[in-house]
């Protein structure tokens, strides 16, 4: 095999298979525990068998924390995933399925982070070869960063220079400045060779241009003959070394498959708000994550402050041209065969951005870069090859770092999603009830961060997630463009001030943090639960975000003035703390303390709420006929009639003047509610609106005046659900059956969260014996209706069939039947009597009532007269037979009032 085809990585390790497929096994089995919906217990699971596997092991104390941290967040993530992948709205896909993959996305990244910081043994290499004996080229590439601005770089290049020669007399360092102003038309090109001739070191300017760096570099390096067994030294124009870079660096390529030596990248002038916030950015990839990196072979050229071999580069044919990201370029092919190393020493100091616009050309620089490598390198990445090829713990550290900048999509979902909820009721979750949304992804939540905090503190400061967040319109940009187009134009981070229009430079970010601010001002005007309560903090949360980057503008706009004191307060917290992790799970507690009301679960014994021990028999009535009809009817009848019902619509109030009135009289009222209102328009009227919390300002007062009347009430809502002519449908406007459950769960934790115990709720489709894909989850209602209301002109079904197939639908669920008829005189006396021979034969029956009106609405006083009992004493009298077969129901005598039975849960629905 040729030489420059040699694999120069050490031999796998035997149990580098086995530990993957250790790790796939245990996350296959993660994963299906997940789907048991354990929650809490499968994360403290994993945390208790994490524990187990490293207590006995020789780990420092922060590596054995790291590893059980790890197991934890692993698990909390898949349980969390496979629940969000149940409660996807697949009625609004265009919402839900980003929000999905978004959140898919930030997941995997967030494994990829804690795989990265896995505890692994540390890096051992040989001491095969003595690098001092060979060249050493220190290039430094420049194209308008100024004289003033190199001579600093050259200056400290100098200096290294002197203290290595001084260890090691025999080895020759040579300084060469790859100058490119001349083809890039730079008018500080002749004041850079000046600069050179004065400092003597070796100025090469390029006559033709091409390659963007990468060509500068290969230009200069072919010229000087840095090639063959030559050592490299990259600094960018602006990066000052440290005296001992040299000795630091040049040692670790006594290994000869060591391939390149990266150190850091620090900023100096952190005196400038943006270069001091960029720098708490990349402290996560520098201070955090490139040792991990290194310990897996996968740390990746950066581009400057690194050694490399010239052979490597020889090897494959130079630093790639085609690419604004040459280094990442390079790196993907290097490492197939070449290992490398990562110096965490702080060896060089550079100048971060000096203004937004700068960080945000940078930012696009590498993001383009990146996802162009993506583009390009894929198979590289992602197939695994026979022989030779990465290795999978490269392939899962250059898939993590080449699809990063895909994060400005992520936070563009997670920043709309909210304001599309709270403005429009449109939500990408369904099915989801706040217990659930507690038990999953709080765990979720404090985990992750607390994983975070423990990796990242003294190390890196809350202004980083700031700034990478506030880049998200850019990165979002950057990111179709690299995967449609590939790399772009690569463009030299500016080293001076551009100025230009702050305004214009954030203005979508503006605009963001507006609508933020709006949808939480909807939200409370509105009124809502638990689905626009937190919708509502999650569209705070990103709205603190872009306030905060919207104030490191403000301090940019100042500094560049000269008032950098107003913004010197900001570094008083440079790192994330013990005090900044407390306040951050204080706050997470108050939260969830806040939240956990609605997700209580205190259920009313069922029987007792819905009294089948003492059956009764109750009259629907219109509310325009109550004060007259009610008394009468109850002598007329001979039973006591212990229920009266209404409709009302969401935007009524509980009317105590009518409920006063039904319990003067001995009844009970019974409210059917419904979510239609005066000119609203009808999609506020949907399960996905109600599910979301559109009306849940209104549900907590309807809550709050109940709770307040303080008497028993029966309460209905989503009647009729099943079919298409009801206001709120699953099978209309919109609505699927999924979502009746939903909307019925949700409603009944908005009043549980406002303390509502007199209640009893009642579940009334329009076919209970088929309302499977309707009904709401058991234990949340308290008795079912069965409504036989049968129209003129129809066929009637036979009562003993229609309440024996809902029987078999509901076994165990109080029933109650609501009966009302309209027709001859003779065929209404008829099926009465055979709904009391159905009866008869039963035993099981809470509750008859008879609706005493128009079903279909007040109607005319002929309409009403059509459906009354009272048109014929005969239909009394076969109503008041069909009650008597109720088991253990008392008649009661006209005008014994006295002797009347208290009414317990006697149903009664008025249309």
């Amino acid at each position: 095999m040729p030489r420059a085809l040699i694999d120069r990585r050490p031999p796998r390790r035997p149990s580098s298979w086995v530990d993957l497929g250790i790790a796939l096994l245990v996350g296959s089995a993660v994963v299906w525990l997940a789907r048991l919906q354990a929650g809490m217990l499968l994360t403290l699971a994993a945390g208790v068998l994490a524990f187990g596997f490293v207590a006995r092991r020789k780990m420092t104390r922060h590596d054995k924390q790291t590893a059980i941290l790890t197991a934890m967040v692993a698990a909390t993530i898949c349980d969390y995933l496979v629940w969000r992948a149940g409660v996807i709205n697949w009625q609004a896909p265009w919402l839900s399925i980003p929000l999905y993959a978004a959140e898919v996305f930030a997941a995997l990244q967030i494994l990829g982070f804690h795989y990265t910081l896995w505890p692994r043994e540390p890096v051992r290499l040989s001491d095969d070869e003595d690098p001092t004996t060979r060249p050493v080229f220190v290039l430094i590439p420049t194209v308008d960063e100024g004289a003033d601005i190199v001579s600093q770089t050259v200056h400290a290049a100098l200096v290294a220079r002197e203290i290595y020669l001084a260890a090691h007399s025999d080895a020759r360092v040579e300084i060469v400045v790859c100058n490119d102003g001349g083809v890039a038309g730079a008018t500080c090109s002749a004041d850079i060779e000046a600069l050179c001739r004065r400092l003597a070191v070796r100025c090469i300017t390029r006559a033709v241009g091409g390659g963007a760096k990468a060509g500068n570099l290969e230009h200069a390096r072919r010229a000087v003959g840095a090639t063959g067994d030559a050592l490299i030294v990259i600094f960018d124009a602006d990066q000052v070394a440290e005296p001992g870079f040299l000795l630091a660096t040049i040692p670790n390529l006594r290994d000869s498959g060591v391939a390149w030596v990266q150190t850091g990248q620090y900023y100096r002038n952190l005196e400038n708000p943006v270069a001091r916030w960029a720098n708490d950015q990349q402290a996560v990839f520098y201070r955090v994550l490139c040792q991990g990196k290194s310990a897996t072979n996968a740390a990746s050229i950066c581009g400057t402050n690194v050694v490399m071999r010239a052979e490597a580069l020889d090897e494959i044919g130079g630093f790639p041209q085609t690419s604004v990201t040459e280094d990442f370029a390079a790196s993907i092919m290097l490492h197939q065969r070449w290992r490398s190393v990562f110096v965490p020493d702080v060896l060089a100091h550079g100048l971060g951005p000096l203004e937004l616009g700068s960080y945000f050309g940078q930012q696009r620089r590498w993001a383009r870069g990146s996802l162009g490598i993506l583009r390009r390198h894929w198979r590289d990445i992602f197939m695994p090859r026979r022989h030779g090829g990465l290795r999978h713990e490269q392939r899962v550290q250059y898939a993590l770092a080449s699809t990063h900048y895909l994060c400005g999509l992520r936070d563009l979902v997670y920043v709309a999603v909210p304001i599309v909820f709270l403005t429009t009721g449109i939500a990408a979750v369904r099915g989801a009830n706040l217990e659930q949304f507690l038990a999953h992804f709080v765990a979720y939540a404090l985990l992750t961060q607390l994983a975070f905090w423990h990796a990242t503190k003294d190390k890196a400061g809350w202004r980083g997630i700031v700034i990478g967040f506030g880049a998200f319109p850019v990165l979002t940009v950057a990111a179709l463009r690299g995967l449609i187009r590939g790399g772009g134009t690569f463009v030299v981070t500016p080293k001076r001030r551009v100025g230009g229009s702050m305004l214009r430079t954030i203005a979508f970010q503006i605009a963001c943090l507006a609508a933020c601010v709006g949808a939480i001002v909807a939200a409370i005007v509105r009124g809502g639960g638990g689905a626009v309560l937190i919708s509502a903090l999650w569209a705070a949360y990103t709205g603190l975000l872009l306030a905060a980057f919207v104030g490191l503008a403000a301090a940019d706009r100042m500094f560049a003035r000269g008032r950098s004191f107003l913004w010197r307060r900001t570094l008083s917290v440079p790192r994330i703390t013990w005090q900044s992790a407390a306040a951050f799970g204080v706050v997470v507690i108050a939260l969830v303390v806040a939240v956990a009301p609605l997700a209580s679960n205190n259920h009313q014994a069922r029987a007792a709420a819905a009294g089948t021990a003492n059956p009764r028999v109750g009259l629907d009535i219109t509310t325009g006929v109550l004060a007259a009809a009610l008394p009468t009817i109850d002598t007329r009848l001979g039973y006591h009639v212990g229920v009266v019902g209404r409709t009302q619509e969401i935007s009524d109030h509980f009317d105590r003047t009518w409920a006063q009135t039904v319990v003067a009289d001995g009844a009970r009222p019974w409210v059917t509610l419904l979510f239609s209102a005066p000119r609203r328009p009808a999609f506020e009227a949907s399960l996905l609106s109600v599910a979301n919390g559109v009306h849940d300002g209104e549900l907590q007062r309807w809550a709050r005046e109940i709770r307040e009347w303080g008497k028993p009430v029966d309460l209905t809502v989503l009647p009729q659900v099943d079919r298409d002519w009801a206001v709120t449908s699953a099978v209309a406007n919109g609505g699927i059956p999924q979502d009746s459950a939903r909307a019925w769960t949700h409603v009944r934790s908005v009043f549980r969260s406002e303390g509502v115990h007199n209640l009893t709720w009642i579940w009334a489709p329009a076919d209970p014996s088929a309302d499977g894909p309707y009904a709401p989850p058991a234990g949340t209602y308290d008795a079912v209706l069965l409504s036989l209301i049968e129209f003129p002109g129809t066929t009637w079904p036979d009562p003993q069939h229609v309440i024996a197939s809902t029987r078999a639908e509901h076994p165990r669920d109080p029933l109650f039947i609501e009966t009302s008829v309209a027709g001859p005189e003779e065929q209404r006396i008829a099926w009465l009597q055979h709904l009391g021979s159905a009866i008869r034969a039963r035993s099981d029956i809470a509750a008859l009532i008879y609706h005493e009106g128009s079903p279909t609405s007040d109607g005319t006083a002929a309409e009403r007269a059509a459906w009354s009992l009272s048109a014929d004493p005969r239909l009394i009298a076969a109503f008041s037979r069909a009650a008597d077969q109720l088991s253990g129901f008392r008649t009661i005598a006209p005008g014994a009032g006295a002797d009347r039975v208290a009414p317990d849960v006697e149903k009664g629905q008025a249309r």
